[in-house]
């Protein structure tokens, strides 16, 4: 019976050690590799590019891997041999694997609006960078810390108690907070997997400027061949805004969630005019703000004109 037991805990122990993986994947790609998903970096030989680089592509996106699952799964070797609460042990891990995940979402979610509000450095034209994902990359560090302590040091079922309240008060009010959090106003967020791509560059090369009125970009991207453009001198990003007005129980049941997408910018021509234009789409993807994970690209979506002067 107590082989049973054990061997069903197992086995739930290694789903939240798989969990972990997946969580801290999000992490490699959303905080310690920002530009993966955006179409501008950094240039070549800064420190912002190498370190970029690095945890993109193969060995560095299996740092946090190596330095967490791995490490709590030599921890429970190491006191499985001792024989000392073997029992309860694989189900003490993974509750504190599953805490780790609650609570650092838990953090993400509490310090973006602190991020936005305390951290106004200037990034590049996506606003993306360390400088505002620093404060979560070190928050990460510190729970993985803590994890691995609390795997080496805690004894069940005191642990039990501790862990299990966390993660209950923990998990809840992040739910809570993402749904607020994302209700039509989530802005400049952090993309990972499909992230939206900006036609503007495309389409100034294809049609040699942009237009001065609203017009529905075509597949390519293209502009319609009746609709005038003029030669454009210069433009800037102004800032990314993601919605899904739907409640999040809902869209994480769609199997095709959706989300709006916003981006305003603001747009130099060589007449000397200026226009405050807007990119309108949407893309499959869930918001949990200020994560957006992505799962599909949508439409070309559609160029308005805000503004002229």
């Amino acid at each position: 019976m107590h082989i049973a037991v054990f061997g069903a805990t197992l086995l739930f122990l290694l789903s939240t050690w798989y969990l972990v993986h997946a969580w801290l994947n999000l992490v490699i790609e959303g905080w310690l590799s920002p530009w993966d998903v955006v179409p501008v970096r950094p240039p070549q030989g800064t420190w912002e590019r190498s370190l970029n680089d690095f945890f993109q592509s193969f060995p560095g996106n299996l740092v946090p891997d190596l330095l967490v699952v791995v490490s709590s799964i030599v921890v429970f070797l190491r006191r499985l041999v001792t024989r000392r609460h073997w029992k309860s042990l694989p189900l003490m891990f993974a509750t504190t694997n599953l805490v780790f995940i609650a609570l650092n979402l838990l953090a993400s979610l509490a310090l973006w609006p602190v991020i936005n509000a305390w951290l106004p450095q200037p990034g590049s034209s996506f606003d993306a960078g360390y400088h505002r994902t620093w404060p979560l990359i070190l928050v990460t560090a510190l729970l993985a810390v803590c994890l691995l302590w609390a795997q080496v040091k805690a004894q069940w079922p005191r642990v039990s108690v501790i862990f299990t309240g966390l993660a209950v008060s923990g998990s809840c009010p992040a739910l809570g907070v993402a749904r607020l959090a994302q209700r039509d106003n989530c802005q400049s967020p952090l993309f990972v997997g499909y992230a939206p791509v900006l036609p503007i560059s495309a389409l100034i090369h294809q049609a040699g400027g942009l237009p001065k009125s609203s017009v529905e970009i075509q597949p390519g991207p293209a502009l319609p061949a009746s609709i005038r453009t003029y030669p454009v001198t210069d433009w800037n990003l102004n800032s990314v805004q993601v919605a899904d007005s739907r409640p999040l129980w809902e869209s994480i049941r769609d199997d095709d969630p959706t989300y709006s997408v916003k981006m305003e910018l603001q747009i130099r021509y060589a007449d000397g005019r200026e226009s405050i234009g807007q990119w309108k789409t949407w893309h499959y993807g869930l918001v949990l703000c200020p994560l957006v994970i992505g799962y599909g690209v949508g439409p070309p979506g559609r160029f308005e004109v805000a503004e002229t002067k």
